[in-house]
């Protein structure tokens, strides 16, 4: 029997498993902390990085400070 034989056979068996953990409460809490965590990071990388751009195009003489180094 091949590889491919033995994915079909056991298709719907392992489907009804994924319903079955899809269904549980600590997996639905699970996928809503990290709708929680990950939306807001996101967001914030966005701004962060939207920020970085904007202040080394027009704030020359902030972003030429040197903060380690000589």
């Amino acid at each position: 029997m091949s590889s491919t034989e033995d994915r079909g056979a056991s298709e719907p068996e392992s489907w009804n498993e994924w319903e079955r953990v899809q269904s549980e409460p600590d997996f639905t809490e699970l996928k809503r902390r990290l709708r929680v965590f990950v939306f807001p990071m996101t967001g914030l990388f966005l701004v962060w990085y939207l920020l970085y751009v904007l202040l080394a195009d027009y704030a020359h003489g902030f972003m030429s400070t040197k903060v380690v180094g000589n």
